[in-house]
């Protein structure tokens, strides 16, 4: 059982209520469930598209086919059409579709609210598939309860039209526990609170802001502090002065928004206050197009602020990654006592997946002070905030601990924290700040994460495009290594996992080839071909497995480019097509 699914609607039609109503009702009866968004930059007028696929094995990403296209109005099916293999369902407006639904006739008919057309269809969707009715009438009770008793009435009776459809196309059934469905950012916000995570501050911006949006709406459930600051260089500001006083605190953006982040972070690397930043990467360069994905950030995250100093960044690739990898950001920001990068994209920010469960957390706080000092400091003295240490790493008492006096301050300085322009103390701070990187790699997993079937041949990528890598793994013959770690880079351990490989290529969701000429400043390595797409849409398993055959036949030599199998898909502009 692998059903792919695409419902498709006018933006503000509620195409994506559907498309995850759908995915919490498929994985209630067990199955492995993804919902994938795509959407242009608009309130009204454009084409909204959700990719709901299920299955009962395990999946990783959405494919490019459906099996089920639920088009309210025409555009989707006149988009869509050339993509679905099975059955076509369609409002009244959409006269080829195999299975017609007279919505507002019914809804005239039997005198219902106007509002309730989607739970109508949806219905009648799932009665294509023999979905157990009871399972949408408890949702329908526990959605529309509280409200109006006619409102509620007036969708039962929707449901009931809906399932009167004798159209059948295939029986789906309980095949096991339910399960929970989680976007990318609703891990990444959940990772954050199981990580300590006490305050977010933020300005809006796509796709980062529905990880606010979620932390709003659990607040107090979750006891954090959610503040929307005036502009992008305020949400930074407010989390380093929070982290500073030793509470832990983020703040989070997409590319646009960071470049206004930037003074901040090599702020953060001199006075050594951890920090975490949160991007989510979109189509640049500049305001590009804001609803789509790409990673091609990663050099604009690695260079961020003037001067050296170390950072960490990291780039899970899947939901589990996303929970895991942000709530430790936060020990790993105390720890070392720096900026932590978390990088997603607006493939796995906004893609829900079906998940079981997620692991603990521990905290950790490294030799961040909450407690008073017992040494009294001499008159004059200062405590040596900045203390020369072998790992890097010096004691940082919180304001307010008793004998724990010091400045931090956005100017080079002594041991002491006090400003300073002599040379060797300069030096030697440099020095103590560049130690923390060879900690890092001693203490910390920095290895990317191999996966292996002993081939001569070894595909590399990093981030979200893992997902699609892992759907058809079992169909080529690679080793797999995805970098979720990305900075520092160790170097000599990677070298090692490399140098078997008679053939190594990068995937990759830029034009740039960023990750292989990122890696290509610290290690040996040399690819013998990319596979490279940026059209705003991710890598798609079909593409992966035809791009990979072509560049066989080129004996994997040179770059070969993604596009998309269509002449128009423009969901910005669907009147084009008159």
């Amino acid at each position: 059982m692998d059903v792919n699914i695409k419902v498709a609607a006018l933006a503000g039609e509620g195409a994506f209520s559907i498309g995850n109503l759908l995915a919490k009702l498929f994985s209630k009866l067990g199955y492995n469930v993804i919902a994938y968004p795509e959407y242009p930059s608009l309130i009204k007028g454009g084409l909204n598209v959700i990719h709901i696929r299920f299955s009962d094995k395990q999946i990783y990403s959405p494919v490019a086919t459906a099996d089920i296209l639920l088009s309210i109005g025409k555009d989707g099916y006149r988009y869509l059409k050339q993509w679905t293999e099975g059955i076509v369902i369609g409002d009244e407006s959409v006269s080829n579709a195999d299975l017609i639904i007279n919505a507002n006739e019914l809804i005239q008919k039997h005198n219902l609210n106007p509002k309730v057309k989607n739970i109508l269809l949806t219905s009648a969707l799932l009665a294509t598939l023999n979905y157990p009715k009871q399972y949408l009438i408890d949702i329908v009770n526990k959605m529309f309860g509280s409200k109006d008793k006619t409102i509620l009435e007036s969708n039962l009776k929707a449901v009931e039209l809906g399932y009167q459809t004798t159209y059948r196309y295939i029986n789906v059934k309980q095949i096991g526990l339910e399960k929970i469905v989680i976007s990318g950012n609703e891990a990444f916000g959940l990772g954050a609170i199981a990580g300590g995570m006490r305050i977010a501050s933020f300005y809006p911006m796509t796709p980062a802001s529905s990880l606010f949006h979620f932390l709003i709406n659990v607040r107090d459930k979750a006891k954090v502090y959610v503040i929307q600051a005036e502009d992008e260089i305020a949400a930074a500001n407010i989390a380093i002065g929070a982290n500073y006083a030793g509470v832990r605190a983020m703040t989070g953006t997409s590319g646009g928004g960071f470049a206004l982040m930037t003074e901040t972070v090599s702020m953060v690397g001199l006075a050594e206050t951890p920090m975490v930043y949160f991007i989510s990467q979109r189509v640049g360069p500049s305001t590009g197009m804001p609803t789509w994905t790409e990673q091609a950030d990663l050099f604009q995250i690695w260079g961020a602020g003037q001067g050296d100093f170390p950072k960490i960044i990291l780039a899970p690739g899947t939901v589990q990654e996303a929970y895991w990898y942000m709530g430790n950001a936060f020990n790993l920001a105390q720890k070392y006592q720096l900026p932590v990068f978390v990088l997603s994209d607006k493939f796995l920010s906004e893609t829900y997946f079906s998940i079981d469960n997620f692991a603990k957390i521990e905290i950790e706080h490294g030799k961040v002070l909450y407690n008073h000092i017992d040494n009294v400091l001499p008159p004059g003295q200062r405590f040596l905030r900045y203390k020369y240490t072998e790992d890097g790493i010096s004691e940082m008492p919180i304001p307010g601990i008793k004998n724990g006096m010091h400045i931090a301050s956005s100017y080079e300085h002594m041991e002491d924290s006090f400003t300073t322009e002599d040379f060797n103390q300069r030096k030697m701070q440099v020095e103590k700040r560049n130690k923390k990187i060879d900690t890092i790699l001693k203490n910390e997993q920095t290895l990317p994460k191999l996966y292996s079937k002993n081939s001569d041949k070894l595909l590399i990528c990093w981030g979200s495009q893992i997902l699609p890598i892992l759907e058809v793994f079992d169909k080529i013959d690679f080793d797999v290594m995805h970098f979720n770690w990305i900075y520092p880079v160790n170097k000599l351990e990677i070298e090692k996992m490399i140098k078997k490989y008679e053939i190594i290529g990068f995937v990759e969701n830029n034009s740039n080839q960023a990750l292989y000429r990122f890696l290509r400043m610290f290690i040996d390595i040399n690819a013998d071909f990319s596979v490279l797409k940026y059209t705003g849409r991710p890598i798609f398993p079909h593409q992966l497995i035809k791009a990979l055959n072509n560049l066989k036949d080129r004996n994997y030599k040179g770059i070969e480019i993604l596009g998309e199998d269509f002449d128009i898909y423009e969901l910005y502009t669907p009147w084009r097509l008159g």
